[in-house]
């Protein structure tokens, strides 16, 4: 908190006319609201910063809200701030023996900037905004000019405003949050919250600031460079994570006096803040390890020794997230079933699950590259767990979703996602039966729905979706994936696949006459399990593009492939595979056909995005919902189902930016695929 500083008295504002509005006042006009270094600034900085609308903030009405949202929505994963001292100072409500504080307007519009994206849609065009994404973007780059023109000075608040920033990601430059997490790692050195001697039960509030400020920068830096594949920045022997953790006697105050949830509630996010950290130490190794093969740090060769230190290695990540798990269930399992526990509960998971399939995925990939397809019983394991893994990702995802709560994730659920969505999208192209291609497009959908409320929001979700649509269309070209599933035998035409979508009983008949027993695919496991080298491949694209900011070029794909010696070489399943051949000439079946159905070009993952689509017919390559119909089995259409998850899905859009929503029963419970 800083002293208080206000405008130069000689200095008169005069608003742009777009800025004049009841809504858009001085930030003098709050006694709570400081700027410590306004008044040494030159004049023309002075008048650019109100040109561009640094120098107001919006009226009481509309700053209730902003502050309500940032506390609720923002606060409970980020508690860089005193809940209870930012209320004291907004209501100017200070006992006699407490000295009035002042918050610094540059922490002010950073908490603008975070809770913007949680905040009606009426009250950001009442603030002259035009969606929750120019609202995001403008008060961004308010926030930043007020720390580039250094208006102020004080070290703890401009460490705070950074860690506020590094929210901040765009289409353009996924890595904008890392270049605020690096400058507000320096300022919590200068103002030494680096320090480990901190003592439970300390009161003073500068010193429980700087505790807050160093736990908010590790736990972002561990989940930053987890969702981006990038190394850290803060070392283990920078951190000094050896200090206590942040305890729920350090936020007693704001559990008792928080004006958006009760002491109970309050206290379950406390606890659940404090299994992030813990998580976050947890997976420093971690990180450090499994990312190295994106950054050249990997060696190309393994000696039989150091492949034993590394599976050592492996085994330790592993135990370490069990114990965290083991913690984290004893915890949670006192939880309520209030809205924001489950949501942040579920987010935590998020993080917890992208941990362990990274540390699966560079398991595979040590066993894949040292020992070829030599190591089928090795792999096995590893296939069981990411199929937990998946299970796990896929009821959290169901949950979020159908109870509403998807709108609320941060930022970081963009990455943590984007694989689970390509795995998601490739298990349905493999499916074997109608039944189960519709239950995993269900699946799929809920995938779909994360993202698309995340693009609402974000720009740097077009940027992912658009590496999602790349590797799905290698995934058709290069890895030839409908190869694995489809049935063997002569060809049949557009139009027979097309009967073949509207008449389940046909299509099932014709796969059991054509299967080749043993040798198709059916999920997305059983092909990492046989083709683990083309999985890794996928897996290892992704990776790449997010710890590059960009899909990779052919020229780069090749030489990713060579440094980690995952080249073309047989694999633990290199047997051959059916496959539909169309017979242009006929519909019935054939066995003269030279061109099969994986030449065609493959259809983009925006279809998979569009939700416009859900109620189309479509042909069997189709990633999209199927329009068919079982009325004569009295069984629920999947159609009606793909309509019913987008009504559901569209209602929780619609209310997202309210406060949490009650939570209801699933609406899944009565439906049986």
């Amino acid at each position: 908190m800083v002293e208080d500083n206000r405008l130069p008295s000689t200095f008169s504002f005069s608003y742009p006319d777009h800025l004049i509005s009841t809504t858009n006042i001085p930030f003098s006009s709050y006694d709570f609201v400081s700027l410590d270094s306004l008044n040494r600034l030159p004049p023309e900085d002075i008048s650019f910063l109100e040109l561009k609308g640094c120098l107001h903030v919006p009226n009481r009405p509309i700053l209730d809200v902003l502050l309500r949202r940032y506390f609720l929505h923002v606060h409970p994963c980020l508690p860089v701030l005193d809940e209870a001292e930012i209320w004291r100072m907004y209501d100017g409500n200070y006992s006699q023996n407490r000295s009035p504080q002042k918050l610094s307007l540059l922490v002010l519009q950073a908490i603008f900037f975070a809770s913007s994206v949680f905040v009606p849609l009426k009250t950001l065009t009442d603030m002259g905004f035009r969606d929750a994404r120019s609202a995001r973007t403008a008060l961004y780059h308010r926030t930043k000019l007020l720390f580039n023109l250094d208006a102020e000075t004080d070290i703890l608040s401009r460490g705070q405003g950074a860690i506020l920033l590094t929210f901040q990601t765009t289409a353009s430059d996924l890595f904008s949050g890392t270049h605020w997490l690096s400058v507000a790692i320096q300022l919590a050195k200068s103002a030494e919250a680096d320090i480990s001697d901190y003592e439970l039960g300390d009161k003073n509030p500068e010193t429980l600031a700087k505790k807050r400020l160093w736990w908010c920068i590790i736990l972002r830096d561990r989940i930053h460079s987890l969702a981006l594949r990038r190394p850290i920045q803060l070392r283990p022997d920078q951190a000094h994570i050896t200090c206590e953790y942040l305890h729920e006697t350090d936020m007693e105050d704001e559990i008792e006096h928080s004006k958006v949830y009760s002491a109970d509630e309050k206290r379950q996010l406390v606890h659940i803040f404090r299994l992030q950290c813990q998580l976050a130490v947890t997976i420093t190794d971690l990180i450090t390890i499994v990312y190295s093969p994106l950054w050249s740090t990997h060696p190309e060769y393994i000696s039989a020794k150091n492949a034993i230190n590394t599976q050592n290695e492996i085994d330790q990540m592993k135990y370490s997230l069990q114990k965290w798990a083991e913690v984290a269930a004893k915890t949670l399992e006192t939880s309520s079933t209030s809205a924001s526990a489950i949501m942040f509960t579920k987010l935590t998971y998020m993080y917890y699950d992208s941990a362990r399939l990274a540390v699966y995925h560079y398991e595979a990939l040590i066993w894949e590259t040292q020992y070829g397809y030599h190591y089928p019983s090795s792999i096995q394991p590893i296939k069981a767990e990411i199929e937990e893994v998946m299970l796990n990702m896929n009821q959290n995802v169901e949950e979020l979703i159908t109870q509403g709560l998807a709108c609320y994730l941060p930022i970081s659920a963009i990455a943590h996602a984007a694989l689970p969505l390509v795995l998601s999208a490739l298990d349905s192209e493999l499916s074997s039966t109608r039944l189960q291609l519709v239950a995993r497009q269900r699946r799929l959908h809920f995938y779909k729905q994360i993202m698309r409320v995340l693009q609402s929001r974000y720009e740097a979700a077009d940027k992912v979706c658009s590496f999602v649509d790349d590797i799905i269309s290698y995934s058709k070209l290069k890895l030839d994936l409908n190869s694995t599933w489809m049935v063997t035998g002569s060809g049949v035409d557009n139009k027979s696949l097309h009967n073949f979508n509207r008449n389940s009983d046909i299509a099932s008949r014709l796969r059991e006459r054509y299967q080749v027993p043993g040798r198709r695919m059916k999920t997305i496991c059983e092909f990492f399990f046989r083709q683990p080298r083309s999985y890794l491949r996928l897996a290892l694209l992704l990776d790449h593009a997010l710890s590059r900011g960009q899909y990779p070029r052919q020229d780069d794909i090749e030489r990713l492939w060579k440094r980690l010696r995952l080249s073309d070489t047989p694999q633990v399943s290199d047997m051959p595979v059916g496959t539909i051949l169309p017979d242009k000439s006929s519909s019935s079946l054939s066995t003269n056909q030279t061109e099969s159905v994986t030449t065609q070009a493959p259809r983009p993952m925006n279809s998979v995005l569009e939700l416009e689509r859900v109620p189309q017919n479509s042909d069997w390559l189709s990633l999209r919902p199927l329009d068919i119909e079982f009325s004569e089995t009295g069984c629920i259409s999947p159609s009606n189902i793909m309509t019913n998850d987008l009504l559901q899905s569209q209602t929780s859009l619609d209310n997202c930016t309210s406060d949490f929503p009650p939570i209801v029963s699933n609406i899944w419970d009565d439906v049986h695929i």
